[in-house]
């Protein structure tokens, strides 16, 4: 496996791995999420020689407060250590930041395995729109 540090992502590997997940169906779905890794300020990558397997990005101010967010996995990957290598990357490439993400119900005992803290601060979302 070789992990990579790199924004632009090829939309047909992109692609094939977010549909392991069940996302990224259409092509605005896929633009979407393909754009949001490039407007990041860190994406991490792993790879089994050239098929990409797992992804994270992360947002900063470089200051005070980083959030982790889109960690994926393909599913035939899953269980090998490949997600929590790319969360610790993001948080060891701003290492005095405090870091938050939010989970899917999915994933909340992934991260309590690692030992992550669940932050008692209220999020609040606003939606376009409204």
């Amino acid at each position: 496996m070789k992990y990579k540090s790199s924004k632009l992502l090829n939309k047909k590997d992109l692609k094939e791995l977010l549909l392991s997940e069940g996302i990224g169906k259409s092509e605005k779905e896929l633009k979407s999420i393909q754009d949001s890794f490039r407007n990041s300020n860190a994406v991490f990558s792993v790879w089994d020689g050239k098929k990409l397997v797992g992804i994270i990005r992360g947002l900063t101010d470089g200051i005070s407060r980083g959030l982790a967010l889109d960690l994926f996995v393909h599913k035939k990957y899953r269980n090998k250590g490949l997600g929590e290598k790319l969360l610790f990357k993001i948080f060891r490439k701003y290492p005095s930041l405090k870091w938050h993400l939010k989970s899917s119900k999915m994933a909340r005992g992934f991260y309590k395995r690692l030992k992550l803290i669940k932050d008692e601060e209220l999020w609040f979302t606003y939606k376009r729109g409204r």
